[in-house]
């Protein structure tokens, strides 16, 4: 399965992926979410999120606001552990101002 799924990775097809993405091992998935990330940004996650360890998806998701990409994270959000949600939604305020907290509003304590 995990070849399939870099030959999909390769040839860009992220909807492919999506479909595989429940027959795949936790440690491809996390790979190709790297890799995915690194070509499209974390905005071409959100259909793996929920299939995507918490982990990765919280170190992507700090990626994207040291890249400037605050408001993407909220399409993972559902996603990711509250501990990385408070952390992020501090450093969304912090750069963007409260304003910017709206789309994570519902998942932050």
């Amino acid at each position: 399965m995990g070849q399939l799924a870099l030959k999909a990775e390769d040839a860009g097809d992220v909807r492919a992926l999506c479909s595989l993405a429940p027959f795949m091992d936790s440690e491809t998935l996390d790979l190709l979410a790297r890799r995915i990330d690194s070509v499209n940004g974390i905005d071409a996650l959100t259909g793996l999120a929920p299939f995507i360890s918490t982990d990765t998806l919280g170190e992507l998701a700090l990626k994207a606001t040291e890249t400037g990409n605050l408001r993407s994270i909220c399409s993972i959000a559902p996603f990711l552990s509250k501990d990385m949600l408070n952390q992020l939604a501090l450093k969304i305020e912090e750069v963007e101002g409260i304003g910017a907290l709206s789309g994570l509003a519902p998942f932050v304590s």
